[in-house]
């Protein structure tokens, strides 16, 4: 889960002029789901970006969330066909030849006190790259289940807080008039792990019968009774149209009590194996989503659980195996 950046994506005339030059490939959405991985940077011992494109690839990796505009890695996925989504905070991108997908505005702004200003930031560039030409790129931003009024609720009784349900409900009706969708971030361990009132097997994907029935909905697992109270939340609001993406999901190998390389591995491939089944969520059946891993390395300046989410150590070792597709 990443920090968000202290200034809030204020874009200059110069940031205009850099993205008009870009040579942003079009990528045609498949209609298929797709896992992909988080690549944060929050540590001072990881290879050289050059070094990581040969583990996106035998891991088969086809796409990578990045937090900021990070111009080695940036030229290491050139002429790839890694698909990007890409966070941006002021400062200024200027590559060619990267399949950028999503430009996401914002992490965990919503709510808070930059959630007034994520809306405007997302028009004013969504604006600027339609009068540069530029159609291929969704204009989004992650939140996370906070903006609900309880994270671990039977779908049907969510809610958006108080405390977010203007931004959510005008930063909604946006995305539903461009087609862009809300990404989301969504950690079932935190929630396994806070209230202790969760089976393990309901919050991996290894539960054989449902554990929560709300009304004609039954749920194997947390994950998608989560994601389904955030699009009863939505509806709430009026909007039945916004699909979700996951920005950030894992599970902790080390770190904190419920963490091992064990627990993690049983998580990640599940979830990717979820999503890659196309089943969609009981109130979304059959719905594609995308999604992101978090994270490509174990991250040295975080503690806890946040410091052991890596599929790989920083020396290129993997924690444990996951395979995102054929190699």
């Amino acid at each position: 889960m990443a920090v968000a950046d202290g200034a809030l994506w204020t874009f200059s005339c110069s940031t205009v002029l850099t993205l008009s030059f870009l040579q942003f490939f079009l990528n045609v959405g498949s209609g298929q789901p797709a896992v992909g991985v988080c690549y944060d940077t929050q540590a001072d011992n990881l290879p050289p970006e050059k070094e990581v494109l040969p583990l996106f690839e035998s891991s088969g990796i086809t796409s990578v969330r990045l937090f900021r505009p990070d111009s080695e890695m940036l030229d290491a996925l050139q002429y790839t066909r890694i698909t990007v989504a890409l966070g941006v905070d002021n400062s200024e991108s200027y590559h060619r030849s990267v399949i950028i997908k999503y430009i996401i505005v914002g992490n965990e702004l919503i709510p808070g006190p930059l959630a007034p200003y994520v809306l405007t930031a997302m028009e004013n560039l969504d604006d600027m790259l339609s009068r540069h030409g530029i159609s291929s790129i969704s204009v989004t931003t992650t939140v996370l289940m906070d903006v609900l009024t309880y994270v671990y609720t039977p779908p049907s009784q969510a809610f958006f807080s108080s405390s977010s349900v203007d931004f959510m409900s005008s930063l909604l009706s946006f995305l539903d008039s461009r087609g862009y969708p809300l990404f989301v971030n969504v950690y079932p361990f935190l929630v396994y792990y806070a209230t202790g009132k969760i089976p393990l097997q309901y919050a991996q994907f290894t539960s054989p019968v449902p554990v929560v029935t709300d009304g004609s909905f039954s749920y194997l697992n947390l994950l998608d009774q989560m994601v389904d109270s955030l699009y009863v939340a939505m509806e709430k609001v009026g909007q039945t149209n916004v699909t979700l993406a996951i920005a950030e999901t894992g599970w902790p190998s080390a770190g904190v009590s419920g963490a091992s390389v064990g627990d993690a591995s049983i998580y990640n491939n599940n979830f990717v194996a979820h999503v890659l089944s196309s089943k969609g969520t009981p109130r979304r059946p059959n719905t594609p989503l995308e999604a992101f891993v978090y994270n490509m390395f174990n991250e040295d300046r975080r503690s806890g659980v946040f410091a052991n989410l890596g599929l790989f150590y920083p020396d290129k070792n993997p924690v444990y195996p996951v395979q995102f597709g054929l190699s």
